[in-house]
């Protein structure tokens, strides 16, 4: 079996791969799955039924969902052959597979299965930014409990400040610039399209572009339907922003704290 129509979202947050992957969603001719390899639905205290496949009606999903988690269970390899990348009428399939995923060991031959089949298409999608990749995943994790929203432009509430361990911030650091040049040498024999989320950004119509002709797809005159979070000021957020100024004043993300507006 041939994989030329197939494609992945190699990227490592969610709240920066959820604009492009909601973009796709609206195309006409892409199948665009999300996150469909979760290491929490082998946990049956943490498992639930929305296993991000494209089409299927969350609210009752019925016996389908539990067929797909047994085989997700199974063996994730052909979970990803047989529905992850089934075409179907479309033009090209696809799901987002996250670093974590990419490196989590349920999901090691899922990894090695992708890597060895050059003909999918890689939309390789990074943050040059950092520290806003780090912020914006916090506030998500830790203020608004939330990663997107479609709905309504998220608050960040300023009531309390948070001090965050300088240590761990280095720790984030570290693994994303492992994780992105561990990612592009494994991709590096396939048909790589490198995004960053500043670019899609500052111009995501010619991001878009650039996407759908990575794909054989039609043009396609898309609308951004996730919502920002509310801009803050880090140091209205943040108590210790002094101290992580501070600590990584001889590194490259020096510029990057300097530019305290949450993006």
């Amino acid at each position: 079996m041939k994989y030329n129509n197939n494609f992945l979202i190699v990227c490592e947050s969610r709240t920066g791969s959820t604009m492009l992957s909601t973009a796709l969603n609206q195309h006409p001719q892409v199948c665009m799955h999300g996150e469909i390899l979760q290491p929490r639905q082998f946990n049956e205290n943490r498992r639930d039924d929305n296993l991000e496949f494209q089409g299927i009606n969350y609210k009752n999903p019925g016996a389908m969902i539990h067929m797909l988690r047994s085989k997700l269970l199974s063996d994730p390899v052909e979970y990803v052959k047989q529905f992850g990348f089934y075409v179907g009428d479309y033009k090209c399939a696809g799901f987002k597979f996250k670093y974590e995923e990419l490196s989590n060991k349920l999901f090691e031959q899922a990894t090695r299965f992708v890597a060895s089949q050059p003909e999918i298409k890689i939309i390789h999608l990074t943050r040059d930014n950092l520290w806003h990749r780090f912020r914006s995943g916090y506030i998500a994790k830790h203020i608004t409990k939330q990663y997107n929203s479609t709905t309504e432009q998220l608050d960040v509430d300023l009531t309390n400040k948070h001090t965050i361990d300088v240590d761990m911030i280095k720790r984030s650091f570290e693994k994303s610039i492992k994780w992105q040049a561990q990612y592009t040498e494994l991709f590096k024999h396939h048909d790589v399209l490198c995004v960053t989320y500043e670019n899609m950004m500052r111009e995501p119509v010619a991001t878009f572009d650039l996407v759908t002709e990575h794909l054989q797809v039609d043009s396609y005159d898309w609308k951004p339907i996730t919502k920002k979070i509310k801009q803050v000021n880090d140091h209205d957020l943040i108590e210790n922003m002094s101290q992580i100024i501070n600590k990584f004043s001889t590194w490259n993300v020096i510029r990057y704290l300097d530019d305290s507006s949450q993006t």
